[in-house]
């Protein structure tokens, strides 16, 4: 296990940023916990509206070179069929509309390869057959900010993280600006890190907000 913390201090507004970095190997696939997990916390958490299709002031993380915001990435192969075929299943969010200053809305897409779209969400990790390889989750929280008062507010992107999953290796990064003390935990207006963080402590026994702290 390694994990790295840095902080840097504006110089103008005195708030700090700061960049962590943590990594597990393992000898074991834990892609089908972790996404089950992550999917759960995602629409208990995060989704809103009727239809749980929206979220708001979250987004995916642009992937570069495209104007994709991927939320969620799981590929893996179907091995019931012969020859044996890759298959994926993306989420990715798209800006739909502002509600007042402080609200920004954002719809979430399914897409799919070689996967039916008979085959509910929340079992696509548990299908006899599907062998996921590798899984991403990636996130950012936007604030609104005035930096010029007369042109208003702003959606801002102020925290991010990535999680990465393969069968041998464990990744996560996190980005955050704007925080009033080294202290801090990313995310501290909003539930989602610590219940991932939560989350990942039962399948892996070890707490990233833990790891977080003890840096810094």
């Amino acid at each position: 296990m390694h994990s790295s913390l840095k902080f840097s201090q504006s110089f103008f507004t005195r708030r700090f940023k700061t960049e962590f970095e943590f990594n597990q190997n393992t000898n074991k696939n834990f892609i089908p916990s972790i996404a089950q997990s992550l999917l759960e916390t995602l629409r208990e958490n995060l989704l809103t509206g009727l239809t749980k299709t929206t979220l708001e002031n979250f987004q995916g993380i642009l992937e570069p070179g495209s104007n994709i915001f991927k939320l969620f990435t799981i590929r893996g192969l179907i091995t019931l069929s012969s020859p044996q075929v890759p298959y994926e299943l993306s989420l990715e969010t798209a800006f739909k509309e502002y509600q007042g200053r402080h609200s920004t809305i954002y719809n979430l897409k399914e897409k799919r390869l070689n996967l039916p779209q008979s085959l509910p969400l929340e079992y696509i990790s548990k299908t006899p057959g599907l062998i996921p390889h590798e899984l991403t989750f990636s996130l950012e929280h936007l604030r609104s900010r005035a930096f010029i008062p007369l042109l208003g507010y702003f959606p801002t992107a102020e925290e991010r993280f990535t999680l990465s999953v393969s069968p041998s290796l464990i990744t996560f990064s996190m980005y955050a600006e704007n925080l009033p003390d080294k202290k801090t935990i990313p995310f501290y207006d909003h539930p989602i890190f610590e219940k991932i963080s939560e989350k990942l402590e039962q399948i892996l026994q070890i707490s990233i907000i833990r790891e977080y702290q003890k840096k810094a």
